[in-house]
């Protein structure tokens, strides 16, 4: 579940706050979403990838660390919600995490 908040002032932005408490532009959780809906077509069964297999070098690149660290409790909780048709394979610990269409 993500509870969306506004930020106020003269410029809102919309933010999203994740389970985890992290808070996060609602452009970049989309921008997030949006990526890895575009590549689940195109996923092998079986096979696993990372958050950043899955948006590609192109968002992925230019991302910061932290943002980086975003993208992934991004998915993670859009996958625990059953937002994205993907389920996280091998350790729940390890870094990166990877996931499986299913």
């Amino acid at each position: 579940m993500t509870i969306e908040i506004s930020s106020g002032g003269a410029h809102p932005e919309r933010l999203v706050m994740l389970p985890s408490g992290h808070v996060v532009p609602r452009e970049f959780h989309d921008g997030v979403r949006g990526q890895i809906e575009d590549i689940i077509p195109a996923m092998q069964p079986g096979v696993s990838y990372t958050v950043a297999q899955m948006c590609g070098l192109e968002f992925w690149g230019p991302l910061f660390d932290l943002e980086r660290q975003d993208a992934g409790r991004c998915v993670i909780w859009m996958v625990i919600a059953g937002a994205l048709p993907l389920r996280l394979v091998g350790c729940p610990h390890a870094q990166p995490k990877r996931y499986e269409r299913i």
